[in-house]
């Protein structure tokens, strides 16, 4: 039986020490606490490529919207699935145009999947693990 969590209050110190630890990496946020020798030696050993995407195509352009409706153990639910118009594509789609024939963008949606109690619990789960993962629970980058 799933509870109900509409109660459920996140002291306002775990907020903003959540918010601090879940910035996206930018580089003005670097620069404002860090010099630029320090900058340059994180950029250095930092693992991941970082670069600029200046697009964002799937919503750039307008999509075709395939919709259908499904059910699943009495439940109705609508599925959403997003494809470019191909008679405009994005310039860069032609490199993908052999796995997504029909313009598929890799957007799909669901309506009414979740109940607002399952939600309540998802959201429920995911804050303590957030909270774990504030305090060393995990192992590095298995969160």
């Amino acid at each position: 039986m799933l509870k109900n969590y509409q109660n459920l209050e996140i002291p306002k110190s775990n907020i903003k020490q959540l918010y601090e630890k879940t910035l996206p990496l930018n580089l003005s946020i670097l620069l404002k606490k860090s010099s630029v020798t320090q900058l340059f030696n994180f950029l250095i050993n930092y693992k991941m490529p970082l670069y600029y995407i200046s697009t964002r195509d799937s919503f750039a352009y307008d999509l075709i919207e395939k919709i259908s409706y499904l059910e699943r153990e009495g439940r109705k639910y609508k599925k959403i699935k997003y494809y470019f118009d191909m008679n405009n594509l994005p310039f860069n789609f032609k490199s993908f145009i052999k796995e997504f024939p029909d313009g598929f963008t890799g957007c799909t949606a669901y309506h009414d999947f979740f109940t607002h109690e399952e939600m309540l619990d998802i959201e429920k789960e995911t804050f303590e693990t957030e909270q774990k993962c504030l305090k060393k629970h995990y192992l590095p980058m298995t969160s």
